[in-house]
């Protein structure tokens, strides 16, 4: 049987009404890789317990979105954030905490990345342009979202390089926050070209399967089948439950 993969969404408001929202691409990429996409809606705790309890789902993947609320990570926001959802932080962390408990694998990207970051004690650069010294161009408006942006550094003895064979890989870019200080478990293992981590990995990966990645390799698989590794190697990870 294949694995279920749940994904977390966003809430969006729109003229009729709030939605929970998700990019296709996240399910795109879980379902080329062999697994079968389940969409996580913003809810309570306790729902959130229930269907972890259930054992429904095989793997996690904590998506993209609006910032992570600073007050997490012992902070007061500053002008560059432009907005938060506590009730989704709030949830994702009870979800992130209660999956790993369950040794559940979870795959975050982008903000889900950096969610993970906060979750193992770590902190974030709030806004990249103002906070890193020579900062490079990591979130740019007009481009598409399958378009290479920037260049990563991959590190030796990693997930990372063991999917793509290389130090160095080009990578789509769509973020104003990084990594500050590293969360605890966890091991960076590719970085952009003025050090801004790009991609960690759980210390013990051999144990448990935690993968963070800042760019969204989601919108990259149709052109460059090479990122579709990240999500075989997550999912065929799942199948192992």
């Amino acid at each position: 049987m294949k694995p279920i993969i749940g994904i977390t969404t966003f809430r969006e408001k729109r003229e009729k009404g709030e939605y929970n929202a998700i990019n296709f691409g996240y399910a795109e990429a879980v379902i080329a890789a062999g697994g079968i996409p389940l969409f996580i809606p913003i809810m309570s705790e306790e729902l959130t317990m229930e269907m972890l309890e259930s054992d429904v789902l095989d793997g996690v993947i904590f998506s993209g979105g609006e910032d992570v609320a600073p007050r997490y990570y012992g902070e007061d926001p500053i002008l560059q954030i432009a907005g938060t959802d506590t009730k989704r932080d709030e949830m994702e962390f009870k979800l992130l905490e209660e999956a790993c408990r369950r040794n559940i694998p979870v795959l975050g990207i982008c903000r889900g990345h950096q969610l993970i970051n906060v979750a193992f004690d770590g902190t974030l650069y709030q806004d990249i342009d103002t906070q890193v010294q020579s900062a490079m161009g990591h979130h740019p408006k007009a481009i598409n979202r399958d378009e290479l942006f920037h260049s990563v550094s991959i590190k030796k003895d990693s997930l990372i390089h063991d999917i793509f064979e290389t130090e160095k890989i080009y990578v789509n870019s769509f973020h104003h926050q990084g990594v500050k200080k590293l969360g605890k478990g966890l091991k960076a293992t590719a970085f952009s070209c003025e050090g801004v981590v790009e991609a960690f990995e759980a210390i013990d990966m051999k144990d448990r399967f935690i993968l963070g990645i800042q760019w969204h390799p989601e919108n990259l698989i149709n052109r460059y089948p090479e990122f579709l590794g990240i999500f075989k190697a997550f999912v065929d990870r799942a199948k192992e439950r």
